[in-house]
Order: structure tokens, then C-alpha cells, then sequence
């Protein structure tokens, strides 16, 4: 079989030619480019393999659960399904860590005396992305499941950072034993009525999606606990979800005498919370 017919196989049964194309570049761990180019060159791969990923994708599996990679912030990270897939929202907050981060202890670039604590870390994109961005600073990362956790784990290895990221189970600041620098916090916050139905949203753990009835309901705990948790001078970003302006109140009681402020997206919707001190 050329890749010329098995690409016309993925759209025959998908339906969607761009759909079919992303599936099969990730099927063949190929740039879609590179199937254009060489549509004579043999299929290299199992015929049954690919019908496999193609009946899933037509069940609504997410391309990333399918192949075990997505990328965050210019590098790839192996996924399953007991994390979230990584959103490109989240590069706003991890812009803003690092922007902020090089700002703290007189701007050095490898983060020498920094500490970050990755709250809810997940696949632990965050994490290993800060380790990568600031070699000398010490990074805390935790997650209410060992299931995430071991798949943080993975990509620390991955990307050779294990040695230099502490994981911790535990359930938002009860594994620090001391204050930090930094918060980074990607937590639950989708409302429970929205992910009913909604077939893209089925096949990721429902813990990290859901914060509670209004959503927010997680993330108001964290900002609860933070104060005692932060230096000073120090910085604490979340994302939030659409309709989530209420939180930039509760933040400003928690931080009365910091800059607290709203990122949005390119959208125009409001995506990160940000506080400094």
C-alpha cells in the first residue's frame, strides 16, 4: 500500500480530510508535508493498526490518547488517558512564568534560588518545561493522583529533568514544607453541567476537568491557602475558565497589598489569573 491510499483510506472512513490528515502524519510520526511529497512511497506501518486508530478517531478518541504525544511549548510529551491533554492556553501561562521568573532575584536566566511549585501538575508539561527554561532552580511539582503523577514522571525522564523535579502526592499545598518563589496552578476548573455531552471532553479524567458545581469551586480553595505558601517578592498564576472574572475578587482578599490582573487569550476571553507581589 503507498501513502497516497492509506491517506485515501483515513478520508473515505473519517469523513474529514483534514481530519485524516492529522491522523495519519501522527500514525506515521511524519510531518503532513513529507506524505505530500512522497504519496508513491510504501506504507510503513500495520494496515490493521492504522484502521484501529481510525475507528477510535471516529469515536471521538482524542488524537493525542491515540498517539501518546502532544506538543507544549515547542517540545512533545507523551500522553494517556489518565491526564488531560495539554492546551495551547496553557503556553500564555507558562509565557508569563518564565517572563516573571527571570525577573525574580536579579533576572539570572538559570533560575539560580528559585524555587516553583507546580500545583496540579498533570503530564507534567509545566514542570519539565520550567526545569528546561531555568537549569538551576529547584521545581516542586504535586497532583492529587498517582496516576498523573507517574505519567509526570515519564515525561521528567523523557526529557532528562528527573533529577532535578520533586513530585509529590498530595492534595493542593499539604506537600510544601516551605514557602516558594512561584505558584503555577492548572487546576480543575470547568463547570459539571458543561462536560455532559460533550463527546471531545468524555475521554479525559473527569478529576481533571471538573472543579465543582460553578467551576471555580477548586481554584477558590487554592487561592485560600496561597498567601501563607508565597514569598514575597514572589508571583502566583492560574488558569481559569470562561466566566471566571469573580475569581480576580477572591484573589484580591487573599493578596490585599499585590498586583493582581487577568491575562486573556487571543480570543479576548480572560485565561490566566495573575498575581505579584
Amino acid at each position: 500500500m503507498k501513502l497516497k491510499e492509506a491517506l485515501k483510506i483515513a478520508q473515505e472512513k473519517l469523513k474529514d480530510a483534514r481530519e485524516a490528515n492529522y491522523l495519519l502524519s501522527a500514525f506515521l510520526r511524519r510531518d503532513f508535508s513529507y506524505l505530500l511529497a512522497h504519496p508513491e512511497e510504501e506504507f510503513e506501518g500495520s494496515p490493521a493498526e492504522l484502521l484501529r486508530w481510525i475507528e477510535m478517531r471516529s469515536r471521538g478518541v482524542p488524537l493525542a490518547y491515540l498517539s501518546h504525544l502532544k506538543e507544549f511549548y515547542g517540545r512533545q510529551f507523551y500522553l494517556d488517558q489518565r491526564v488531560l491533554i495539554p492546551r495551547p492556553e496553557t503556553e500564555i501561562l507558562i509565557e508569563e512564568a518564565i517572563s516573571l521568573g527571570r525577573e525574580l532575584r536579579g533576572g539570572t536566566h538559570g533560575g539560580e534560588g528559585l524555587t516553583f511549585f507546580d500545583l496540579g501538575t498533570g503530564s507534567g508539561c509545566i514542570a519539565v518545561t520550567l526545569a528546561l527554561e531555568f537549569e538551576e532552580a529547584e521545581v516542586l511539582a504535586s497532583d492529587i493522583s498517582p496516576d498523573a503523577l507517574e505519567v509526570a514522571r515519564i515525561n521528567a525522564r523523557i526529557h532528562r529533568v528527573e533529577d532535578r523535579i520533586s513530585f509529590f502526592e498530595g492534595d493542593l499545598f499539604s506537600p510544601l514544607r516551605k514557602p516558594v518563589d512561584a505558584i503555577l496552578a492548572n487546576l480543575p476548573y470547568v463547570p459539571e453541567k458543561w462536560v455532559k455531552g460533550k463527546a471531545e471532553l468524555s475521554f479525559e479524567p473527569p478529576s481533571s476537568l471538573i472543579g465543582g458545581e460553578s467551576g471555580a469551586e477548586t481554584v477558590f480553595r487554592m487561592l485560600e491557602g496561597a498567601p501563607r505558601w508565597l514569598k514575597d517578592p514572589g508571583f502566583l498564576l492560574a488558569e481559569i475558565g470562561e466566566g471566571e472574572e469573580k475569581l480576580l475578587e477572591k484573589a484580591k482578599e487573599a493578596f490585599p497589598d499585590a498586583q493582581v490582573s487577568l491575562i486573556y487569550d487571543l480570543q479576548g476571553l480572560p485565561r490566566v489569573l495573575k498575581i505579584k507581589k
